[in-house]
């Protein structure tokens, strides 16, 4: 692909060359570059100076790929690598599709060079990877070479034996079985490529070792690149750690080629940088655990490789000598230097003598080595110096240093070529001068990290100073040896900052004369070298003689010039802030530098303005660094500012003009107008004056080219051709008007010629709505804005369409740069009346630019014209609009002063009629059946900007009082609280032109903002004050308003609080309170016009709530208006879409509305009773009135009146919870509600695909049925009349799904339900014993349980007189605990069996359909749990129920128990486990789906608290005994449930899991997921330490069962683990958690043998795989029928206690281990000790693992 090719600078021979070779024939140009050996021209920073030639190059590349040229690709690959090995940015080369393609060719030699290649453009400075996509495509690939014959082959090949000359038979691919005839996968096409390949060169003796250096490439490329995690991962699963390091190793120590052992050392740099670069995550604990053996075997071998290469004759390989590989090896002590994570274990100080010996050697002359190797060298030392300079010292670093920079400056000034010995190629010029800068950055370094004690670094830099240090400069200077300067004064700088007596040696031996001199001739564009230049000038400037000599040269004068030609990108703000101050400096102490700062300045201006702009980047980035430069010295020397703005202005303005191709859509001319901000205030206005006459000749120039702007619309008329030379002058403008901007900023500048000012300020407004016009023009032009056709009007309007700038195209970027540069200089002009302390002519312009400003914005108002009536009009129309917004209303510069000449200038006369306008076509819109999408999102953003407008306008928050006091005085206005009640009467008239909210029903965002004008105009907006408070102040003797004021201002709801505030503030209560209403309507009329507004915007029905609310709090008088007026608007929607009249014939004429014109909706019926919800909620005197108007009963009416698809509408969720609200406030639910209920869900469960009950509603509904059934009378008609059935059948429609929604009330409303009168008079009888603790006064006790008489009057009689006993003590009647309770004769329901039968029923369901339902089995189970756990005496119900339940194995519905239907089916076969591809996945039986392990994990949850709640033993702690006796008989029937159902239960798991062993249950899906359910159950249950009301005991009790002689668990679990199959995936996981499990019971097991249990401890016997009748009976001890099993269980526990004993005397051995071993061999057995108080173990650790299986 070819590069993008532009102008760019570079030197003439490189030029040259290029050119030469672009003109070449195509076998005269291979045949050159075939010859080309090496760079001969300067450094590049990027490729676009040679792109030319890379485009040639590329289609070579491309043709010889194509037809497999093999020598015409060599000759382009080692070309390519020689061009990029010396550009420091490699982002334009776009020749990776061809590499990409012969990385698939049978060429290893190719290959190899491909990857060289690819290692030049990943690799960059410090190995930084290039992060790049268009690398990615590589990285696939790469793995493949790199891993070589270890993918998809059993029998890998070692390298070793790759590379040498043995017989290596073919080496298979696999990725099948080797039968399978199936086609390769695309994922391993690439694998199969390389294999074959791999196979035909394995006879030829010179491939086979450039493979295995293609493979070491490969990874080398491969890591470097910081390769995904996923990948690194798989590569670690293929690559163990045997076959890297060693191979590697070997490969050194041993001949081998040089492109073996260089690729070997760039695999160990790519896996050094991937170690320290790489941070913490899923790879890096793999990989780094080679890291220490990979340091600590190759620091040996590095070294012993660094001394061979510093020693003439050395012994080693001589391969070692070739440069490419000691390149390679000083890459990697590269990367060794920078191992900060590796300090410890590096030596550094041999790194360093090493490396100083190379250099030592090149200076004697010992050793040739290339100027590569020493660059290198020089450049590690650099970064090592600092951390070892100890030993520098000590090897005398600095004099080898000094001497080799000695002898290069002496070769450099002779201008003698140099001849590399080796090759016999011409050394680089450049190259060498790299080199020279290099050991000058180590002279640097070390001068830096010098001893820091001054005496005795003075006279060490002294000594350096004497073996030539300065000799080695003097012919820097000498010689102008200008590539490095900025190293030789550095140095300078440092030594002189370090030893000030120098500067006179200096200016002997004319070192500072040379530099002076040389500086004449040119300096450098480098922008460190200026700024060491400045220092160093500063600090010579403070010597006399120096200053003398330094006012003689113009160096200050040439040094500004170069800072102009710097790279932007290194002259940063800091370097600019530098060289201001040192050139400050030195202007004060050297006579006649300001004045040559000066001429600097004004000659980089005029070289600026006769500049090549043939090369837009090179222009641009001479503004920037001239505006950077003038910024930082005008800030500090204003007398420069004033020298060069009298000189140099008109020039400066002149570069404005240059016509100069841009390079982006932002202007790159602002950098230069920086340096206006710190003019002088009084020159301000003779600058403004000159700029505002430019500019105004510049409006004349640009409206020739244009049209007058006053008459035109856009710019479509304007030549295609002009376009650009519009842009420009576009541009300059934009300049103009910034520096207008900034010189604003003083606003005495624009006293004398504020006229000028106002005129212009009426252009560029003209030209902000062309401007605007246009973009909206092009916008709609483009791709970008597809229409369509829609039928809604009123929706959320998408402002992107015309804010978005990403999808703006550059003109319009362009033109919306300069209309925000327009609008920021309206902004400043606001400014200028809010100055304080102004004289009458400062008044006058003041006044004038406000009045100017105000009548600008109103004609833009006025300007807003609808025709052409056509979205690209209207949308034109948005943006003009918002940006007047934004102008008049912007926060923090506007002023109201401004503002009130817009309102006298007749700004709100015309919005008014623009919004009249907006209205009458948006109804008109409306009125069409469809209309374009645009039309209707254009209108939508004009009535939501016109909404904020009016809303701001009113809130005032622009007012500041404290500036343009005066202005608005002089308007007439006393006060700014004055004039922001006009503002606001004004908009409310322009607002009741339009009926207030009539226009809700076009804009939703509209209506919004008028109802928040509403709330502030009328002080709704205030937090409402408790009427309870206030009534009370009254009642005590305070009047309405002192007590009002008190809550205010205490905000407090304490009386007392209030109270005190009044006695304090005497002189605040009684003084009148104007009213704070501005309404020009009354408090009476607010009301109606919010009631009017409910159906026109329903879904604003929170917001007028709540301002209704705060109207009916604050006029009690008008509550029963605002009740009634929502009851008949309520009536009238019911009559026209339920066809229900009653209401609407009772609400007939009480109020008078004047509602729109507006067809019902149940959304407007949701609205009207969501709002009356409100003020039920909040107002006591509103609830009152509804319920007098018996509303619930007309609720109950709608309800029942309404079909299925009146249902699903939006209203009935508000309906349930008005109902809720009236019966929470003292209504009695009746059964016609209940029966409404019912209906409504019969009706849903009838037809669920209408979605009636969604989520909203059926919460609502649930929280209606909780209040209805409080009482057992209608709980027990909603069970008779079958609603429970009929809630547990409905199905979620699908359309409410929603992962975050709120829970719903189910378990309040189904223990509600359970809660019998048996139940809840058990419940009665503990309250009174547990609050009876003495004898409490009768009429205390019934206040205290006042709501549960209200819930049954009957069944609190029965409870009190079975538990309770009136006495008399004088006259007063006392209630005391009776003695002896009566029996409980409440009457039991069957709500817990329906419950429990649902399970079933839903479980089969679930099994055969994908019906969603709100309580689904999981749901049941939890809430089931809930219900055993309140109350345990519920479990008695399951243990004698059947279940009709789908069985999979049988694939029939059969009739089963509860538990055991519950084992073996619901809670096994939920989900089914499936083992597919390696994988465990869980699958829905209904779907077929993959279900989440989310959903999973949840069903276990809810199986565990199951089974928890039927199966553990509560316990209660009671200091009475009498209410523990209550606890024990009424509620947990002691204990005797839970000791039943787990018999039965765990004899189901044991026997389920026997059964599926019988059978090859690993293979068997149903098996599978019976015992993987079973074991989880049973590890959790275990595991977890039961919480209170459970026993702590109970995880040891069931452990004792499970692990009993009787029992077969143990030995049920060690069968399992037989059947799992070890060859097929996946089957350690099973084999693991059958394993936790064993061994859980293992270490029970073991504690249980320790600590044998006394007789007196046991309560149950062991479970036994006995017929059912034998658990009618319970062996629970606590009972009272319990004794004579106990007597039993005794024996037989005496008898199992004999065989523990014998087996204690085997366990001798074990005691003594324990005693010998400490901890390590019986881990935890110690904390075993109290499990019969405490939890059950935690899994033992994989030390104490074998301990385990041994024992």
């Amino acid at each position: 692909m070819k590069i993008f090719e532009s102008k760019t600078l570079c030197s003439e021979p490189l030029k040259n060359w290029v050119d030469s070779l672009i003109r070449m024939e195509e076998d005269e140009f291979f045949l050159t570059i075939s010859q080309t050996h090496q760079w001969e021209f300067e450094r590049l920073i990027d490729l676009q100076a040679i792109s030319s030639l890379l485009n040639r190059v590329d289609s070579l590349l491309n043709s010889s790929t194509l037809c497999k040229n093999y020598p015409n690709l060599s000759v382009l690959l080692d070309f390519s690598i020689l061009l990029l090995s010396g550009i420091q940015n490699k982002t334009l080369y776009n020749s990776y599709k061809e590499l990409n393609a012969i990385l698939d060719f049978d060429n290893w030699e190719i290959i190899f060079k491909v990857l060289r290649l690819l290692k030049v453009l990943i690799g960059g400075k410090g190995y930084k990877p290039f992060k790049d996509e268009k690398i990615m495509i590589f990285m696939h690939k790469l793995y493949v070479i790199g891993l070589g014959s270890h993918l998809n082959n059993p029998r890998p090949v070692s390298l070793q034996d790759l590379a040498s000359e043995a017989y290596i038979d073919t080496i298979p691919f696999q990725f099948k079985h080797e039968n399978s005839q199936d086609p390769v996968p695309e994922s391993l096409q690439y694998v199969l490529i390389n294999r074959s390949r791999t196979n035909s060169s394995l006879v030829s003796k010179l491939d086979r070792p450039l493979i295995v250096a293609c493979q070491f490439q490969a990874l080398s490329l491969f890591f470097m690149h910081s390769p995904k995690s996923s990948l690194l991962l798989e590569f670690y699963k293929t690559l163990p750690e045997i076959w890297l390091l060693p191979s590697l190793a070997d490969f050194i120590r041993t001949p081998s080629t040089i492109e073996i052992q260089s690729s070997v050392l760039d695999l160990i740099t790519s896996i050094m940088f991937l170690l320290e670069t790489s941070g913490p995550n899923t790879y890096y604990s793999q990989f780094s655990s080679l890291s220490q053996e990979f340091f600590t075997t190759w620091k040996g071998i590095i070294l012993n490789l660094l001394r061979d290469l510093t020693i003439p004759q050395s012994p080693s390989l001589t391969s070692f000598s070739h440069p490419e590989i000691a390149l390679s090896l000083l890459d990697l002590v590269s990367i060794i230097s920078q191992c900060s994570r590796r300090h410890e274990i590096l030596n550094l100080s041999t790194i360093t003598c090493s490396l100083l010996c190379i250099i030592k050697n090149s200076a004697e002359d010992m050793i040739n080595y290339s100027y590569i190797v020493l660059k290198k060298s020089a450049k590690i030392l650099i970064d090592i110096v600092p951390n070892v300079m100890s030993m520098f010292k000590e090897a005398e670093g600095m004099q080898t240093i000094i001497k080799m920079a000695s002898k290069e400056i002496k070769g450099i000034s002779d201008n003698v070529d140099l001849y590399d010995v080796k090759t016999g190629l011409k050394v680089n010029p450049v190259l060498r001068m790299s080199f020279m800068r290099k050991l000058l950055k180590i002279i640097k370094v070390a001068l830096s990290k010098w001893d820091q004690v001054p005496s005795t670094s003075n006279d060490e830099i002294q000594n350096l100073i004497d073996i030539g240090l300065l000799e080695v400069l003097c012919i820097v200077f000498s010689k102008h040896k200008y590539k490095i300067y900025k190293e030789a004064l550095a140095i300078v700088t440092q030594i002189v900052s370090e030893i000030p007596g120098l500067i006179s040696d200096l200016l002997s031996n004319g070192m500072i004369k040379n530099l002076l001199e040389s500086l004449e001739v040119y300096v450098p564009n480098n922008s460190k070298l200026i700024d060491n230049l400045s220092r160093f000038l500063y600090i010579i400037s403070n010597n006399i003689d120096g200053a003398k000599i330094l006012g003689n040269y113009n160096t200050i004068t040439k040094l500004i010039l170069a800072l102009g030609n710097t790279n932007p990108v290194h002259f940063t703000a800091n370097i600019a802030t530098n060289i201001s101050e040192n050139l400050q400096e030195i202007s004060s102490s050297v006579q006649g530098v300001s004045e040559k700062i000066i001429e600097g300045f004004l000659q980089l201006v005029t070289s600026l303005k006769h500049s090549d702009i043939s090369i837009s980047i090179e222009f641009f980035n001479k503004v920037l660094n001239i505006g950077r430069l003038f910024g930082s010295v005008f800030a500090i020397n204003t007398e420069i500012v004033k020298g060069f703005m009298s000189r140099g202005l008109d020039t400066l303005l002149d570069i404005f003009k240059i016509k100069v191709q841009l390079v982006s859509d932002v202007n790159e001319f602002h950098p230069l107008t920086t340096c206006f901000k710190c003019l002088p205030g009084n020159s301000v206005a003779q600058v403004l004056s000159k700029v505002l006459d430019t500019f105004n000749i510049h409006i004349q120039k640009t409206q020739e080219l244009t049209g007058q702007w006053n008459t035109i619309r856009d710019l479509s008329l304007i030549p295609i051709d002009r376009i650009k030379e519009l842009i420009n002058m576009l541009f300059e403008g934009d300049c103009y008007l910034e520096i207008i901007r900034i010189l604003l900023q003083n606003w005495s500048g624009i006293v004398g010629t504020y006229k000028e000012f106002i005129d212009i300020l009426v252009n560029v407004s003209l030209l902000q709505r062309v401007l605007i016009s246009e973009q909206s023009r092009l916008m709609c032009k483009s791709n970008k804005i597809q229409d369509k056709e829609i039928e809604k009007f009123d929706f959320p309007s998408d402002n992107r369409v015309i804010e978005d700038g990403a999808k703006k195209n550059f003109y319009e970027n362009v033109y919306f740069a300069c209309q925000i540069t327009i609008r920021k200089v309206f902004r400043s002009a606001m400014r200028i009346p809010n100055s304080r302390g102004r004289n009458s002519s400062n008044e006058e312009a003041g006044i004038a630019v406000s009045k100017a400003l105000g009548h600008i914005l109103a004609d833009n108002i006025k300007a807003l014209k609808f025709e052409p009536f056509e979205y690209e009009n209207i949308y034109s129309l948005a943006m003009k609009l918002s940006d007047i917004i934004n102008v008049l209303l912007y926060e923090q510069g506007t002023t109201l002063a401004l503002v009130l000449q817009f309102i006298l200038e007749g700004g709100i006369e015309a919005f008014s009629g623009f919004l009249t306008q907006l209205r009458h076509i948006s109804f008109e819109v409306t009125k069409l059946v469809r209309f374009s999408y645009h039309l209707a999102n254009s209108l939508q953003i004009l009535w939501t900007l016109s909404g904020k407008f009016l809303e701001t306008l009113v809130l005032g928050k622009y007012i500041n009082p404290n500036f343009g006091l005066s202005v608005v005085r002089t308007l007439g206005f006393n006060n700014t609280k004055d004039a922001l009640k006009k503002i606001q009467i004004i908009v409310l008239e322009c607002l009741k032109k339009i009926n207030y909210l009539e226009c809700g029903v076009l804009s939703t965002n509209f209506a919004k903002c008028v109802l928040e004008i509403i709330k502030f105009v009328s002080n709704l907006g205030k937090e409402i004050l408790d009427q309870k408070l206030v009534k009370t102040l009254i009642d005590m003797g305070f009047n309405a308003q002192t007590a009002r004021l008190a809550l205010t201002e205490t905000r407090s709801t304490n009386v007392e609080v209030a109270m005190e505030w009044i006695f304090s503030h005497q002189e605040l209560v009684n003084v009148p309170r104007e009213t704070e209403s501005l309404l020009g309507v009354s408090i009476d009329s607010l009301h109606l016009i919010v009631l009017n507004s409910i159906i026109a915007i329903p879904s604003l029905s929170s917001i007028i709530g709540d301002i209704l609310v705060k109207i009916s709090l604050s006029k009690e008088s008008i509550n029963e208006e605002i009740a009634l007026s929502l009851l008949t608007i309520t009536g009238k929607l019911v009559q026209e879409l339920l066809k229900d009249s009653n209401l609407n014939e009772v609400m007939m004429d009480m109020v008078l509305l004047n509602l729109p014109n507006i067809p019902a909706t149940f959304e407007q019926l949701g609205a009207c009773l969501h709002i009356i919800q409100i003020l039920c909620t909040k107002n006591q005197a509103i609830l009152d009135i509804i319920r007098e108007n018996y509303f619930s009963v007309h609720i109950t009416n709608f309800l029942n009146s309404a079909n299925a698809d009146q249902l699903k509408a939006n209203w009935i969720s508000y309906a349930f919870s008005l109902l809720e609200i009236l019966v929470k406030s003292g209504e009695h639910g009746n059964e016609n509600m209940i029966n409404t209920i019912i209906k409504i869900l019969k009706n849903h469960n009838n037809h669920s695909s209408a979605g009636i009950l969604k989520e909203q509603e059926m919460t609502s509904l649930l929280n209606l049925l909780v209040t209805l059934t409080f009482t057992p009378k209608l709980s027990k008609y909603f069970l008779d009349e079958g609603g429970l059935q009929d809630l547990l059948q409905c199905k979620k429609p699908h359309q409410s799904q929603n992962p975050k929604s709120s829970p719903l009330p189910l378990s309040d409303l189904f223990r509600q339900l359970c809660e019998d009168p048996y139940i809840i008079q058990c419940s009665y009888e503990i309250l009174f014993l547990q609050s009876l603790t003495s004898k409490i006064p009768l009429d205390h006790f019934l206040k205290r349980f006042n709501s549960q008489v209200y819930r049954s009057k009957e069944i609190f009689t029965c409870a009190f007189k079975n538990s309770c006993k009136i006495t008399k003590s004088g006259n007063e009647n006392f209630v005391e605990k009776k003695i002896n309770r009566g029996a409980v004769t409440g009457e039991r329901w069957d709500t817990i069996k329906i419950l429990a039968k649902a399970v079933g029923d839903m479980f089969n369901l679930e099994q055969k359909s994908h019906e969603n339902y709100y309580i689904n089995t999981e749901k049941l189970l939890s809430i089931l749990a809930d219900l055993f756990i309140t109350y345990p005496i519920l479990i008695y119900e399951i243990l004698d129920l059947n279940l009709d339940i789908y069985d999979r194995g049988l694939g029939a519905v059969i009739k089963k128990p509860f538990i055991k239907s519950l084992v073996r089916n619901v809670l096994s076969l939920k989900y089914i486990v499936k083992i597919t591809e390696g994988k465990i996945n869980l699958i829905d039986p209904a779907t077929g789906a993959i279900v989440p392990s989310s959903i999973y994990q949840n069903w276990i949850k809810a199986a565990v608290k199951f089974v928890r709640s039927i199966t553990f033993k509560q316990s209660y702690k009671q200091t009475d005994s009498n209410v523990l006796e209550a606890i024990n008989e009424l509620k947990l029937s002691y204990n005797k449930p839970m000791g039943k159902c787990r018999k039965i239960l765990f004899t189901e798991i044991c026997q389920t899991i026997s059964e599926n062993l019988k059978t090859p249950w690993f293979s068997s899906p149903i098996s599978l997921t019976s015992i993987r359910i079973l074991t989880t159950l049973l590890l959790h249950i275990l595991r977890e330490p039961p919480k209170a009301p459970f026993q702590n005991s109970e995880c040891v009790e069931l452990a004792r069962l499970l692990t009993n002689e009787n029992t077969s668990m143990i030995l049920l679990l060690t069968e399992a683990s037989k059947g799992i199959d070890p060859l097929q995936r996946k089957a350690g996981v099973m084999l693991n958690l059958i394993l936790a499990l064993l061994e859980l019971l293992l270490k029970y097991n073991l504690n249980f043998i320790l600590k044998p249990q006394k007789p007196q401890d046991i309560t149950e016997s062991a479970i036994q795989f006995f017929s059912d009748n034998h658990f009618s009976d319970d062996s629970n001890s606590e009972g009272p029928e319990g004794h004579e099993e106990l007597e039993g269980l005794e024996r037989l526990e005496r008898q199992q206690r004999q065989q523990r004993l014998e087996r204690l005397n085997r366990l001798e051995r074990l005691e003594r281990l324990e005693e010998s071993e400490g901890p390590e061999g019986l881990e935890g057995l110690e904390g075993l000790e109290g499990l019969e108080d405490q939890e059950g173990p935690e899994l033992p650790s994989e030390e104490s693992s074998s301990d385990f299986q041994s024992l």
